[in-house]
């Protein structure tokens, strides 16, 4: 008994979509771990913080500022700077001191 003959006729024009579905999902997944292994910090700013059992801050409210890494590559902070913090304590203090010279003038 003969064995059966099969022909297979693949055309240029289906391997090359073939090639442009394949490239196009690979660029997907490869843009897509592009973003998930980018840099992601999270800060957490807390402000008007006191201290428990601490001699040297009793009293003194204070600012705990918290950096957490939430993304796959390694990073190091090497320096918090909290100036818009001070500024908006500067104008929040002038503008209670205006305030009661204000008052005073008036009373």
């Amino acid at each position: 008994m003969p064995q059966p003959h099969f022909t297979v006729t693949i055309t240029a024009s289906a391997v090359a979509w073939y090639a442009a579905i394949v490239s196009t999902v690979s660029s997907a997944i490869q843009y897509a771990n592009y973003l998930r292994d980018r840099v992601h910090i999270k800060v957490k700013v807390q402000k008007n913080m006191e201290t428990v059992n601490d001699p040297i801050h009793d009293g003194m409210l204070l600012t705990m500022v918290t950096v957490t890494n939430a993304g796959r590559r390694p990073v190091t902070v090497t320096n918090v700077g909290l100036m818009y913090l001070y500024t908006v304590f500067i104008r929040a203090t002038l503008a209670l001191w205006e305030q009661k010279y204000l008052e005073k003038i008036a009373g």
